[in-house]
């Protein structure tokens, strides 16, 4: 395997080095390591620890510095005075110089952002992002080859704000590589300085280097205090203060009260990455309480037509996305609601029961320090349950939201932008209700992949849902296709909402993903209904779930996506070219016969209690049923190739 290299200025103790070893070795494990240094100042007790760490991991680790030795300290320690320059105090007043804020955000889209957040000494969070190309958190070569073009556009728009012959260009603690860069590019008379957290003591004794000190809070953390050095007042005609992330005003204040006595009549403060989003807070929507769910969804009201099914199909098959139109909703007979409510009572404690095992999975694979995000509309009611579930069982209250993914064109990146800045500390778990092929499964997986190469972040794109049929995620309540009452219904089992849409004309750039909420539909929404009958089964279930849980660990298999297969069979035996028109497990079925133009009903057991609406739903729409035992689903909808005229 590839050498690791660790490079730094110096190694004082060599603590962070063995540190970095240790964790990349669990993860990427190699025989042989180096650390690479100007100084090197470790003491034998030091260089034993380097030693023991080698022997512990089977490693050797090489250290290579242009000077090592130790060092020794005499005397008493010396405290740097706040502004130690004199000659600045009595010669200019504060508040002569005039300061301007720059974002560069606003003149162009220049820096790629990293959606992390940070937290100081004092508990506080910053959700500004941060810059991938200062390489803080890796960088290839595609991004320093993007960063070279973008540092010279940089230069040229702030060479035109220079007022005179000398400029300090001025960056901010460890922000030093990207404001260097773009200082070497500003033109002749520039002169490049940083602040540091390094306290060094000022003297104007002849041939000592440091002439002047400053001391200030750290912008980003008032505990920490920072310091700068060797400013001649009166030099500079403009000086350029280059921040990475922006941050408050109050925070910045006592850097620039320093800069301000400096002599120099013109302060730019350069703010590399601002917050620009624009996004709007959600507008609250849908029928369910705001602590069982949050819809990030736009409402888009009576913008958008319901099509009748046939010319929705047609559109569909001809081209036009699925995600461009609404069907026209579906009422439901007074017949099949009898149904309905017959089913949720029936299974009610089968599916309260495959909430938990869901439930206690995610908490066991990936802690409590969670956000729910429910994928809608299928997954809103499931995400309710478990939230409900972890709060019946733990206290715990986790946020839960419900986002847009559709096929083809990924999740809701802003929703997720939302919640990671409103939930900075948690980690996100996508919820969904069941699978079929596991086709939104890798819209999922591609969606994590694009959104960390846009934005620098790693979303676990393990998908929790309550059944699992096609054999396509991890964390399941049940690999059983059996009836979830949820699926029976589409808006009125739902929170009012229709499935969710994304067209050029409707979503704008700052919007959420939209939907229709349908108020007229009050009296007849079952939404709280479904929620509050199955949450009343967990006193039942409670001595249930441990073995039962149990049991699906001990038989637990990752996803071989074995529905798939069966797909394929059926694709070929029933000549059907495009897949997408194969729905396969009892959730996709109902879909079909509520929302398509249904071509076949193939079923495993006519005689299987959790396909009574389905038949139902059939006879009514005079679908033909197929009896098909050779397949691991319950049940599968086949959708009516679309031949025209």
């Amino acid at each position: 395997k590839a050498h690791v290299i660790l490079v730094d200025d110096e190694i004082t103790t060599g603590k962070t080095a063995l540190n970095l070893i240790e964790a990349i070795h669990k993860v990427h494990p190699r025989e042989s390591y180096t650390v690479v240094s100007i100084l090197d100042w470790r003491t034998d007790e030091h260089k034993k620890r380097f030693a023991a760490k080698e022997k512990e991991l089977g490693i050797r680790i090489c250290t290579v510095a242009l000077l090592s030795g130790s060092i020794e300290v005499k005397g008493e320690p010396v405290e740097i005075n706040d502004t130690s320059s004199q000659e600045a105090s009595m010669t200019m007043e504060e508040g002569e110089s005039k300061t301007f804020i720059h974002k560069l955000q606003k003149m162009s889209n220049l820096f790629q952002p990293l959606l992390l957040s940070s937290i100081d000494s004092e508990n506080q969070i910053n959700n500004q992002p941060y810059i991938k190309e200062t390489g803080r958190f890796g960088i290839d070569s595609k991004d320093v080859e993007k960063l070279h073009e973008e540092v010279i556009d940089i230069a040229n728009r702030l060479s035109c704000l220079r007022s005179g012959p000398n400029t300090l260009c001025l960056g901010t603690g460890e922000f030093m590589y990207i404001p260097l860069k773009i200082s070497a590019s500003m033109g002749e008379g520039v002169v490049y300085h940083s602040t540091t957290r390094s306290p060094i003591y000022p003297s104007n004794q002849q041939g000592y280097c440091i002439k002047n000190a400053y001391s200030f809070p750290c912008p980003y953390d008032f505990t920490v205090t920072n310091y700068l050095y060797n400013i001649p007042y009166g030099h500079y005609d403009d000086l350029f203060l280059f921040l990475e992330r922006e941050v408050e005003e109050i925070k910045l204040e006592p850097l620039l009260r320093v800069l301000r006595v400096l002599g120099i009549p013109n302060i730019h403060v350069i703010y590399c990455m601002g917050n620009e989003d624009n996004m709007a807070d959600p507008v609250l929507m849908g029928s369910y309480s705001t602590d069982d769910n949050i819809f990030l969804l736009k409402d888009v009201g009576n913008a958008i037509d319901e099509r009748k099914t046939e010319d929705r199909e047609e559109a569909i098959q001809g081209g036009e996305h699925y995600s461009e139109t609404l069907p026209v909703e579906y009422k439901p007979s007074k017949g099949y609601m009898d149904l309905f409510h017959y089913s949720l009572n029936k299974f009610s404690q089968k599916l309260a029961l495959a909430v938990a095992v869901v439930s206690e999975r995610i908490l066991k694979n990936r802690g409590k320090n969670l956000t729910l995000v429910s994928l809608a509309r299928a997954g809103t009611p499931i995400g309710i349950l478990i939230k409900r579930y972890l709060f019946f069982k733990y206290g715990l209250d986790l946020p839960h939201y419900s986002i847009s993914i559709i096929r083809g064109k990924g999740f809701d990146e802003n929703a997720v932008r939302f919640i990671l800045k409103n939930h900075p500390c948690r980690d996100i778990q996508f919820v969904d209700g069941w699978t079929g092929k596991g086709a939104i499964t890798k819209v999922l997986t591609k969606a994590c992949k694009d959104f960390k190469t846009k934005y620098g972040i790693s979303l676990e794109d393990d998908l929790a849902v309550l059944a699992d049929p096609g054999h396509c995620v991890r964390t399941y309540g049940t690999r059983e296709d059996f009836l979830i009452a949820s699926s029976c219904l589409n808006s009125t089992v739902s929170g009012l909402l229709s499935r969710t849409i994304h067209r050029q004309d409707l979503i704008g750039d700052n919007d959420f993903h939209g939907a229709k909420y349908y108020k007229e539909l009050e009296e007849e929404d079952v939404s709280n209904l479904f929620i509050d009958t199955v949450t009343d089964q967990f006193p039942m279930i409670l001595d249930k779930v441990d073995s039962q849980t149990a049991e699906i660990e001990k038989n637990f298999s990752e996803p071989n996506w074995l529905g798939l297969k069966d797909m394929e069979k059926i694709q070929k035996e029933f000549c059907i070219e495009d897949m997408n028109l194969i729905k396969p497990g009892i959730g996709e079925t109902t879909r079909v016969l509520l929302r398509r133009m249904p071509w076949k009903i193939l079923v495993k057991d006519l005689e299987n209690p959790n396909l009574e609406h389905i038949l139902f739903l059939a006879k009514e729409k005079t679908v033909p049923v197929v009896v098909y035992p050779s397949m691991i689903y319950q049940c599968c909808g086949l959708i009516k190739p679309w031949e025209g005229e």
